[in-house]
């Protein structure tokens, strides 16, 4: 089994492009092709910047 770790830019992409790379390497991990290694600082990460608001 592939093992790894997305990086925040990968996750925020994911959800910005959804038929993009990033939303395929999420995909992957969600119905567990891959297995996700996640600290509690790289959640945190996630959190801190899904909550940002951002002017487009």
């Amino acid at each position: 089994m592939i093992r790894g770790v997305l990086d925040t830019n990968v996750v925020i992409s994911a959800l910005l492009q959804p038929l993009g790379p990033s939303a395929h390497a999420l995909l992957l991990a969600v119905n567990g092709a891959v297995q996700l290694y996640i600290s509690a600082e790289i959640c945190c990460e996630y959190e801190d910047v899904l909550r940002r608001r951002t002017i487009w």
